[in-house]
């Protein structure tokens, strides 16, 4: 699914619509979809924009985005939260075409030749 209203919320450098757009896809779409995770004996999520827009910008960055995902199989617990700065800091694919194969046939964290801040 692609929801736009943040993106655009960046073009516009409205940092209340951004805040809204961002509150709405949290209530509307990920809360109705955390409340039926347990009708599931698997799932996987990944969730994640296709690229930032700064507001500081209003136009699309190549900077790292933030990724997320649950594997009900394999749940993991971090401290980190989602959003750009942890994204900087976090595990980075640089050829970001490889992500939905990694999603697709394995743990990510378990895969090889992914770099990390402290690697780069």
């Amino acid at each position: 699914m692609h929801i736009e209203s943040p993106d655009e919320a960046g073009h516009q450098g409205s940092l209340e619509s951004k805040i809204w757009s961002i509150e709405q896809i949290d209530r509307e779409v990920l809360g109705m979809i955390l409340q039926e995770l347990d009708n599931f004996n698997e799932i996987k999520i990944m969730l994640l924009p296709d690229h930032p827009t700064p507001l500081s910008t209003r136009t699309h960055s190549s900077e790292p985005v933030p990724f997320l995902i649950f594997d009900k199989s394999h749940p993991r617990k971090n401290h980190l939260t989602y959003d750009e700065s942890s994204a900087a800091r976090g595990i980075v694919i640089d050829e970001g075409y490889r992500l939905m194969d990694l999603f697709i046939k394995g743990d990510i964290f378990e895969t090889k030749n992914l770099t990390t801040d402290s690697h780069r």
